[in-house]
């Protein structure tokens, strides 16, 4: 509850201070109060669970009313995944989980064609059945991992908690192991992508790998990706990415160094779940988001 408070704080201060804060703002604070309350008092008081919750026009289905109020306020209380498309973009969503990314995108743009990735079974089953329920056009749904192979694959999951945020295709982040369906996003993208969003809990550097070998990474407009540095220390590492965050770039004809780019207008790192010491060295947070855009519409 301190964490709410805080949270609850900090906007009121940005609400009060923020010029920008605009209505949409002002309504994503109200609804988070109002889900902070319903927290506290049903959850923590109460121990009376929620598994649905209003945002907007759309009525959403999910496992744990914590984890609801935790992604809201990343997604739409702090704007994480804001970046500045057309006015009909064309967007695809790996780790779509219950459908709050999906959500969010079609608030922001309302006639968006979004295709939604998620293996995990039971997860996918409340992504369509929010789809479906809130008659969200222009989204198709595939329940399918995404990687540098075809065929199938182990997928971790944790059988205590469902829809945990940490499933994953590594061992060590998960106990219990299922088998899903594993394809290449190279297969799937036939025209120019508006926005790519990846939070798959480490297997974003295959995803790029697959981009950049099949050149379909050249189709991609805007790119925005958690990178879960911390999960598999032998084969993702900072430096690792570097090449195709460069490679990106010289598409656009940009020849400094790469380190640079990450500070300039095309590319801008987001530091989330800081470590205890809460240092500014992005390798001491669990989490980097990082956004890159090829067309230079706005920063996040």
């Amino acid at each position: 509850m301190a964490h709410l408070a805080k949270v609850f704080f900090a906007c009121l201060f940005r609400l009060i201070g923020n010029k920008n804060w605009g209505r949409r703002n002002i309504k994503y604070f109200l609804s988070y109060c109002r889900y902070a309350m319903k927290y506290i008092v049903y959850w923590k008081l109460l121990k009376i669970p929620l598994h649905s919750e209003t945002i907007l026009k759309y009525k959403l289905h999910f496992f744990h009313y914590s984890i609801f109020l935790s992604l809201f306020e990343d997604m739409f209380l702090n704007d994480e995944y804001y970046v500045k498309l057309p006015r009909n973009p064309h967007i695809i969503d790996l780790g779509s989980e219950i459908g709050l990314s999906v959500t969010y995108f079609k608030s922001m743009y309302p006639n968006a064609r979004i295709m939604a990735f998620e293996p995990d079974p039971a997860s996918y089953e409340l992504l369509t059945k929010n789809i479906r329920n809130n008659i969200m056009k222009k989204v198709t749904t595939y329940n399918v991992a995404l990687a540098n192979k075809v065929g199938l694959m182990s997928f971790y999951i944790d059988p205590s908690v469902e829809g945990s945020l940490t499933m994953s295709l590594f061992e060590k982040r998960q106990k219990k192991r299922i088998a899903v369906k594993v394809d290449r996003l190279s297969h799937y993208i036939k025209q120019r992508v508006d926005l790519l969003k990846m939070d798959i809990e480490g297997a974003e550097f295959d995803v790029l790998s697959d981009l950049s070998h099949s050149k379909k990474i050249s189709l991609i407009d805007s790119m925005m990706m958690e990178y879960h540095h911390h999960i598999d220390t032998k084969k993702i590492t900072y430096h690792a990415f570097l090449p195709f965050w460069k490679r990106m770039v010289l598409d656009i004809s940009l020849k400094q160094n790469i380190l640079s780019h990450l500070r300039n207008k095309h590319i801008k790192i987001v530091l989330s779940s800081p470590t205890e010491n809460n240092t500014c060295n992005p390798l001491s947070f669990l989490c980097i988001v990082i956004v890159y855009e090829k067309k230079t519409y706005c920063l996040v």
